[in-house]
């Protein structure tokens, strides 16, 4: 009995003893709580390399990367990584673009990342006849050259020489033939932590039975300073000179123009991280003169002039294939002071895109523009709407109708995937292949066997629609719909496999406002004009 009873004390002891322990000891957590130790990564160093001729200058300057922000965990930093990827696949420059990255040895709680960047070049030279049709200006011939990345510097260099048949006056007659060339390129070049350009635009024209030819040489200067990481001032100056036959009536045909400003685009802030928010302001003054002075009566020229203005601007444009995704806003306002007229003109603009893409074969683009000018007009409008011409005029009085101080437009397109051509696979399918083929026959398809793999590309056509509305002095109606111009027709786009910064674009369109008429809208005050629009040539509307 006794000794049960000792018993019994021991193991109530010795449970005692094992609870004090557990209270006064830590338990271990289960491993599903135990908690991770936080990991931060920060960019030290980018190493840039290229197959081609991509200089890495060039590379820098495409996408500031930085090397201050700390990323809290992996996945902030690869989608860090994914932007600066998208940021050089935007630019189609590049058939591929490459990222890695390693780590170093943890310092001060923070993983240091290098970065590699690898890119292999796109084919951006060109160099062929061009020919071109303007229903606004006539034909053109054109021998063009043209290179995106010029001597590795990823700017662009125009160069062509060019026939013209048929003018803005009279651009289906073809016996007014003028002959010409245009240049122009931006050299960049850093000195110390400035970013600098210089800049090269040379235009020559001579029609035939002029006793004179016309041309336009300027050249100027850009040079950058950036501050921050994301903000910079700048600072232009441009020297022209200029002859246009246009001011003969005033003896002012041939003069300079001295032109220069200053502006400071700042980082306000990023949309999800990634999307910055842009504020510019921004001065600019242009003088032009020659060496009896302009006259008076030249309205065009008579300054000099002072622009001060400021900006928001926002971008996020995304290509993925050969759709986009995305959007853009801007907004500027502006105050433009004539020192020789002592007049001065505000003015507002204002434009917001959006794109987007289904199933990888269909897309919807707008485009949406808006602007007014006090004391002041300009033809913002006829290059935007397809189908309209644009130096159509009033039909009672001697005044473009497209020169307004106030437009608004409105275009959207749904362009839509065709076909993608492989005529390599193609080839391999119907014929089988080349390596093995009869001598009769590979000497037949030597040719297209060179010449196919550089071929291929992506057709596409796309609908549009172009709405524009502006100030109709005739009818002293601003913005009213039976005044617009309504325009509406179709767009062929070749997409090239190899030449992925190029777009050949074939454009047809028809005024609609003039078919319709009747009570709908009305069209009586516009001068009779072609109730059509066909442009070909290289670069998207918009």
């Amino acid at each position: 009995m006794n000794i049960t009873k000792c018993t019994k004390r021991l193991l109530l002891s010795f449970a005692v003893i094992c609870s004090m322990a557990a209270t006064c000891f830590p338990q271990e957590l289960p491993e599903t709580e135990q908690t991770v130790p936080q990991v931060s990564y920060r960019i030290k160093d980018v190493k840039y390399s290229s197959k081609g001729l991509t200089q890495k200058s060039a590379l820098k300057r495409l996408y500031k990367i930085s090397k201050k922000q700390v990323f809290k965990s992996k996945e902030e930093l690869d989608a860090y990584i994914a932007d600066i990827k998208q940021k050089y696949d935007n630019t189609r420059l590049f058939e591929e673009t490459q990222i890695k990255y390693k780590t170093l040895e943890v310092t001060d709680g923070i993983t240091p990342v290098v970065l590699e960047i690898s890119v292999s070049e796109a084919h951006n030279l060109l160099a062929l006849p061009k020919p071109s049709y303007n229903s606004n200006s006539g034909a053109n011939l054109k021998v063009k050259l043209k290179d995106k990345n010029f001597l590795g510097t990823l700017s662009t260099f125009n160069l062509d020489v060019n026939a013209q048949f048929g003018n803005d006056d009279e651009p289906t007659n073809f016996r007014k033939m003028e002959f010409g060339t245009n240049f122009d390129y931006d050299y960049p070049f850093d000195i110390g932590i400035t970013e600098n350009a210089w800049t090269n635009d040379v235009s020559f024209s001579w029609t035939l039975g002029e006793g004179k030819p016309e041309f336009d040489v300027a050249t100027g200067l850009k040079i950058g300073i950036p501050f921050g990481e994301d903000n910079s001032f700048n600072i232009h100056a441009t020297q022209s000179v200029v002859r246009d036959t246009e001011y003969e009536e005033y003896g002012d045909e041939l003069y300079f123009v001295e032109e220069g400003g200053i502006d400071m685009p700042l980082t306000l802030g990023k949309i999800n991280k990634f999307t910055p928010v842009v504020y510019t302001p921004s001065a600019t003054a242009t003088y032009n003169w020659d060496k009896d002075g302009i006259s008076s009566l030249n309205e065009d020229l008579l300054g000099p002039t002072l622009k001060i203005a400021h900006s928001i601007s926002i971008s996020n444009e995304n290509w993925k294939g050969n759709f986009r995704d995305g959007y853009s806003e801007s907004i500027e306002q502006g105050f433009k002071w004539n020192f020789k007229t002592e007049s001065l003109a505000p003015s507002v603009e204002i434009e917001s895109k959006f794109f987007t893409s289904f199933w990888d074969w269909v897309g919807i683009t707008v485009d949406a523009y808006y602007y007014v000018i006090k004391n002041g007009h300009q033809n913002a409008l006829g290059a935007r709407l397809r189908g309209i011409k644009d130096e159509q005029e009033y039909k009672d009085f001697d005044k473009e109708a497209l020169d307004s101080d106030t437009g608004l437009q409105f275009s959207i397109d749904m362009p839509v995937h065709i076909i993608t051509t492989h005529w390599m696979d193609w080839g391999y399918k119907i014929f089988g292949s080349y390596n093995t083929a009869p001598a009769p026959i590979k000497i037949i398809g030597w040719l297209p066997h060179k010449i196919c793999p550089y071929l291929d590309f992506e057709f596409q056509l796309s609908p549009f629609m172009d709405i524009g509305l502006t100030h109709n002095e005739a009818t002293d109606m601003t913005f009213n719909y039976k005044d617009g111009f309504y325009a509406a027709g179709l767009e062929a786009l070749f997409f090239m496999q190899r030449w992925k910064s190029f777009v050949v674009r074939a454009s047809m369109g028809v005024d609609v406002g003039r078919w319709l008429g009747g009570s709908h809208l009305n069209q009586d005050w516009r001068e009779q004009c072609k109730k059509y629009e066909f442009t070909f040539g290289l670069g998207l509307q918009y």
